[in-house]
């Protein structure tokens, strides 16, 4: 194969770098231009490892804080807790007199509920409906005592009854 150039490999690698005594070879000059950008490059990314660093380290400081921060409204409203547990064992009954009248009172309901019965099951007509013939001193002072009326005395019909 014929050679096109007559100047040895050597030589044609030189580059003139200004000085006539100071020759560089262009291997040289590459090698030094590429360590320059490796070293910028380096310098770059240990500037965003720093800085990753100290997001991290920010990131973790700041979810310590809330995590005990958490604990503490945790403790917080499990001694509220435990001290409505022990409150609620604390309470004492309602008193005796409040007992009795609360039995008095379902003892009248149960009483009323047979005379009650036909117009809650929705079978007789209710008390109000049936026009009194006996009118008599106990009707007023009932009325005007704010209490309802009695329920009408029970009619015998030939109805099935309701269970």
């Amino acid at each position: 194969m014929p050679s096109f150039c007559a100047i040895d490999a050597s030589t044609s690698r030189r580059w003139f770098s200004g000085n006539e005594d100071n020759f560089l070879p262009l291997e040289q000059m590459e090698l030094t231009s590429k360590y320059e950008q490796i070293l910028e490059r380096r310098g770059a990314l240990l500037e965003q490892m720093e800085q990753r660093r100290l997001q991290l380290k920010d990131h973790r400081s700041l979810r310590r804080e809330k995590s005990e921060a958490a604990r503490s409204r945790n403790r917080t409203l499990l001694q509220d807790l435990e001290n409505l547990e022990q409150r609620l064992r604390e309470a004492q009954l309602p008193s005796t007199e409040l007992q009795k009248l609360e039995q008095t009172y379902w003892a009248s309901v149960e009483e009323s509920l047979p005379a009650w019965e036909q117009v809650l099951l929705g079978e007789g007509p209710h008390g109000t409906d049936v026009q009194s013939d006996a009118v008599g001193p106990k009707a007023k002072s009932r009325r005007s005592k704010g209490l309802p009326p009695r329920p009408a005395p029970v009619r015998h019909t030939n109805s099935p009854k309701r269970k």
